[in-house]
């Protein structure tokens, strides 16, 4: 899937930076892919519990239905009817828990990359990244939680744009403060 984001803003964000700071390029390239992984996740939206309770009520049998077949993959048939009720309530209740689940599949990312993350960590198994080393000028980052591809690439586009600005304002600002050292000793 191709993601549309200002390539020349992000490679002069990347030469700006590396000029600035003195770190090598491999390390400019993987703390900006940490950067854009936390954006990434950051900018990536939780449903609200508005949008969930009304997707499993658009249906009238929908989260029943889906709750049966929830019990039938535990090995558990036909339950009578207050104890179904209390699984039907249990199963919108971990619907209503798991609203920031495709946010979570950027932690692998954020964490290989040098990273850490409060958040819940319940996606841990979608989600990694490629450090760039002094072979390969790459690095990579993916969230495979499935459904990601709606909201994900927006989240993306928008986290390459915030980080690309932020690291050139931090490369100016750095030279500025440099150039005020030099110019008043």
């Amino acid at each position: 899937m191709k993601i549309q984001y200002d390539k020349r803003l992000f490679n002069q964000a990347l030469k700006e930076y590396q000029s600035a700071t003195g770190k090598d390029m491999v390390d400019v390239l993987n703390r900006s892919g940490r950067n854009i992984a936390f954006r990434a996740a950051q900018f990536t939206p939780a449903a609200t519990v508005g949008k969930i309770k009304a997707d499993l009520n658009r249906d009238g049998h929908l989260k029943y239905a889906l709750t049966s077949l929830a019990l039938r993959k535990k090995g558990i048939g036909i339950l009578p009817s207050p104890q179904f009720a209390k699984q039907v309530d249990l199963f919108v209740a971990r619907r209503i828990a798991s609203r920031a689940f495709l946010r979570s599949g950027w932690v692998p990312a954020i964490e290989a990359l040098g990273g850490t993350y409060r958040g819940r960590k319940v996606g841990l198994h979608h989600g990694w990244a490629t450090k760039a080393n002094i072979h390969r000028y790459l690095t990579e980052i993916a969230n495979t939680v499935p459904g990601i591809e709606q909201v994900g690439v927006n989240a993306l586009r928008r986290a390459i744009d915030f980080v690309s600005v932020d690291m050139i304002e931090y490369a100016d600002n750095l030279m500025v403060k440099r150039a005020r050292e030099h110019s008043a000793g």
